[in-house]
Formats: structure tokens, C-alpha cells, sequence
């Protein structure tokens, strides 16, 4: 498996005035993204495994202002098939190039009760998303032992 790990925390709300921004909300001032030169746009596009409506319309907004691929991130639902979560998220993306998938591990998804399954869930859902962009996990080592087990993606 070609995933990378990000162990690292990150702003929950969107914020103008960073060369990176992780939305979770709606775009609500696209313009102050570009003046303010922001270079990196995460947006949701998964919630608890359903396709974000709001994270779809920041998409496009972002996408039509700056005309370059975008980073998403889900927050997925263990308890659903994981290729299906994939590939509705994919679908979203419509038009949209794609520079990668982040898989959000943390109390934000819905996840099973043992860090095994979770294990499992989470190695499906990165080969989906490898079968045509970069996968990749977003966690911090508290959420990530607790939901998918300390172990898990280790070579």
C-alpha cells in the first residue's frame, strides 16, 4: 500500500490568512482565500460517510476562482462499505481534478467497535482511493490508537 501518514492536528474551521486552509464549512468569502494568497485548500467531502453538499460547493467556488486541484478529506462511516464511500466522493468531485484523498481518523467518523475492524475499513478505503489519486490519513496518536489501533498500516 503506497498511503502516507499525517499524524498532525489541524484548524476545524475555516480561516483566511494561512497559506493552508481545512474547511469543514461552506466557503462563505472565496475572495478573502485568493487575497489573502492562499495556497492549499483541504475540503471536506465526506461527512459520517454521505457526500458533503456544502464541501461540493466549496469545491466548485475554489475551484472556479483558482483553477487548480484540490485536497479533499472524509470523515467515513465504518458501519458502510468503504468502496462505495469512495467512489460517491469520487463522483462529486465531478469536473474537479483531484490531487488526493485524506481519510480523517478521529471522533468526526463513525467507526466500529474494535481497532481491528477499523484497521480493515481503513486499508479498503486507501486502496480504493489509490485505484486513481494519492490516499492519505489525517489523525493525531490519541484518535488513531483509539479507533484503528496502533498497529494498523504499519510495515
Amino acid at each position: 500500500m503506497k498511503a502516507f501518514l499525517i499524524i498532525t492536528l489541524l484548524s476545524a474551521t475555516a480561516f483566511c490568512g494561512s497559506d493552508f486552509v481545512m474547511l469543514r464549512e461552506k466557503v462563505k468569502d472565496p475572495k478573502c482565500l485568493k487575497k489573502n494568497k492562499v495556497v492549499g485548500l483541504m475540503i471536506r467531502l465526506l461527512n459520517k460517510g454521505i457526500v458533503d453538499e456544502s464541501g461540493k460547493e466549496s469545491i466548485e467556488a475554489a475551484y472556479d476562482m483558482f483553477g487548480y486541484d484540490i485536497i479533499t478529506f472524509l470523515e467515513p462511516n465504518a458501519t458502510k462499505d468503504p468502496k462505495e464511500q469512495v467512489r460517491a466522493a469520487k463522483g462529486a468531485m465531478g469536473k474537479y481534478g483531484l490531487l488526493g484523498m485524506l481519510v480523517m481518523v478521529g471522533s468526526n467518523g463513525t467507526w466500529k467497535a474494535t481497532p481491528e475492524e477499523n484497521c480493515s475499513f481503513l486499508q479498503t478505503m486507501l486502496k480504493e482511493i489509490e485505484t486513481t489519486s494519492t490516499a492519505g490519513v489525517i489523525s493525531d496518536k490519541e484518535q488513531w490508537d483509539k479507533f484503528v489501533g496502533e498497529k494498523c498500516l504499519a510495515k
